[in-house]
């Protein structure tokens, strides 16, 4: 289920791992800076190229010399959407160490095809992945062109802690309609501080619309709730109360 009503879909993009190693092959020296470029290679791999309307995929490729490939860590890496025909930014990450980039769409509801993007500097010439189509299946009905309502659980791991503990709250963002998941939101994690909510954090919901949070560090009594504020697509919603 889509989240974001835009035409040019948001994109939650998340580094699974970020490595600048010293004496990267990516540092350009005055050596290396007056030669020609060398050429690279960026490779792709998508988790799925069918999901459900709202659903996510996770889009890894790996950034190496195309000579030898030897690995290019610490390099900027875009992931890119085609829009009409021309490829759009949708977020960047840095390869690790192992030239490695693992990067996130979620909340997917437009059949699109994707690629990574390295631009190059003065010592590595720029490259672009091969393109991977994503085909994302049609809303279900009376989800579009119109407001719908949401509904959102919530669930503690403890209703009682000790001082100083913690607690994972964990809830599902849905369609009241007929439990459609929205997959891409941003739901707050809120706590009650003398009658107002309050926000302490906010995560994103998955493919299946769930999101975990975490409260740590307690130190009084508080009512919790998860919170979506809605869209010009999606109602705004607000779980049950919690008291920890």
């Amino acid at each position: 289920m889509r989240i974001s009503s835009s035409g040019v879909r948001r994109v939650a993009i998340a580094m699974l791992a970020t490595g600048i190693v010293g004496g990267s092959l990516l540092s350009a020296t005055a050596a290396t800076a007056a030669a020609a470029p060398t050429s690279t290679t960026l490779s792709v791999t998508s988790t799925a190229h069918a999901v459900a309307y709202g659903g996510a995929v996770a889009i890894s490729g790996r950034l190496v010399r195309a000579a030898d490939n030897a690995p290019l860590p610490g390099g900027r890496v875009y992931l890119q959407q085609s829009v009409n025909g021309v490829w759009t930014n949708a977020g960047s990450v840095l390869t690790d160490g192992n030239g490695n980039a693992t990067a996130y769409a979620v909340g997917l509801g437009v059949s699109r095809s994707w690629a990574l993007y390295w631009p190059g500097n003065a010592t590595f010439s720029a490259s672009r992945s091969p393109a991977v189509a994503v085909t994302v299946a049609g809303a279900p009905a009376g989800t579009t062109g119109s407001t719908g309502a949401t509904q959102l659980s919530i669930a503690a791991s403890a209703a009682n802690v000790a001082y100083g503990g913690s607690v994972a709250f964990s809830g599902r963002l849905t369609l009241a309609s007929n439990g459609a998941p929205l997959g891409g939101g941003r739901v707050y994690l809120q706590q009650d501080v003398n009658g107002v909510w309050t926000n302490a954090g906010s995560v994103i919901t998955n493919g299946a619309g769930g999101a975990s949070a975490y409260a740590v560090g307690l130190s009084a009594s508080r009512s919790w709730s998860l919170f979506w504020p809605g869209n010009a697509q999606f109602a705004a919603s607000r779980s049950a109360a919690v008291r920890i």
